[in-house]
């Protein structure tokens, strides 16, 4: 059901400031910005071939961005894949009973289902 993995979510302190160093060392350049209900983040999405580093700096209320960098540093918080219909891994995930979070276009799976690694599956598109 999964395409492939087509990004990765960094925990920031000043994406502003690591969207201008990943842009010098590896020319990804700025798609888009945004905000995750469910990381409790602003967010930098980096253009980087087929693939996207999304930038997390915590929006100031708390939430799962703060405490990954309070606990870990900034980082690697989430590996990403993508799939051709995010609704039919849904209802698989339901009738698994497994438990996760749908924030916006993309689907949050529970680290206990995954033996700790955060993973986060979003639609397929080819950039």
């Amino acid at each position: 059901m999964l395409d492939r993995c087509d990004r990765v979510q960094i925990a920031v302190h000043d994406a502003a400031k690591a969207a201008q160093r990943f842009g010098q060392l590896l020319g990804c350049e700025v798609a888009r910005r945004d905000h995750s209900r469910h990381l409790g983040a602003k967010r930098t999405i980096l253009a980087a071939g087929e693939s996207e580093f999304e930038l997390c700096e915590p929006d100031g209320a708390g939430g799962l961005t703060q405490d990954f960098l309070s606990r870990r540093g900034e980082g690697l918080m989430t590996a990403g894949y993508c799939t051709a219909d995010l609704d039919s891994m849904a209802k698989r995930w339901e009738g698994l009973g497994v438990a996760y979070d749908l924030d916006g276009e993309q689907l949050y799976l529970s680290n206990e289902a995954t033996f700790g690694l955060p993973i986060v599956i979003s639609e397929s598109t080819y950039r």
